[in-house]
């Protein structure tokens, strides 16, 4: 019997694995710089009506 190292079927689910943690970790980052910069002006006036 193969160990997980030296069977091709689980390297393939974890490269693809990796892959898909790297993808998410690509759109979380996408989602906050858009939350940073789109919704500035809006955060702003926010905390200036509650001053």
């Amino acid at each position: 019997m193969l160990n997980d190292e030296a069977c091709t079927i689980c390297a393939a689910f974890r490269a693809e694995a990796a892959a898909k943690r790297r993808d998410l970790g690509d759109l979380l980052q996408r989602v906050q710089l858009h939350e940073l910069e789109a919704h500035r002006d809006q955060h702003r006036t926010t905390a200036a009506r509650a001053a």
